[in-house]
């Protein structure tokens, strides 16, 4: 299987409930393996929109993994590929002359929140360093829950919107 029969939306999605099941488990020890599950969601809802890109996302990247740096190269491309986009669509019935409306929203974390959360996630997965323990910081369970509580909504959010991988180029060729 390659990256373009691989189903990164499914795969964030059951990341997303892995990470859920983790946080409800009421264990401390568990919190950091749904940390590592929102990452990986993260990673693959980003993997899955540089793949939107198709032929245009260049080949050289394909190794990189940080959802950001990849969102970094989309945004060179498109730089409205990496917004959230309302899509709204008018339809004209010919008998009748109504007019439906569609309308979407390709909600997608901005570059700087993603960032953020990656790294704030990533902090929490690894020992503190020698400065960190020196300085008395050490990680605290209870912030890592609130922190992974409030990054399940954000990606449900995107996981659930309508419309999704957007790319803007398309409709201006």
């Amino acid at each position: 299987m390659d990256a373009t029969e691989f189903d990164f939306r499914s795969s964030a999605r059951a990341a997303l409930q892995r990470a859920k099941i983790e946080l409800k488990s009421n264990k401390q020890s568990r919190y950091q393996y749904a940390a590592l599950e929102l990452r990986q969601a993260i990673e693959a809802i980003t993997y899955d929109r540089a793949r939107s890109l198709g032929d245009e996302f260049p080949l050289a990247e394909y190794g990189t993994w940080q959802p950001y740096k990849v969102l970094e190269v989309l945004e060179s491309f498109d730089p409205e590929s990496v917004k959230t986009t309302k899509i709204q669509i008018d339809i004209e019935d010919k008998l009748t002359g109504e007019i439906e409306q569609f309308v979407g929203t390709d909600y997608i974390s901005s570059l700087t929140d993603l960032k953020k959360s990656y790294h704030k996630l990533g902090s929490y997965l690894h020992m503190p360093t020698f400065k960190n323990m020196i300085d008395g910081k050490f990680q605290d369970p209870t912030e890592l829950k609130k922190d992974c509580e409030v990054l399940i909504l954000k990606l449900e959010k995107v996981l659930n919107s309508q419309i999704f991988n957007f790319n803007s180029k398309t409709l201006r060729q």
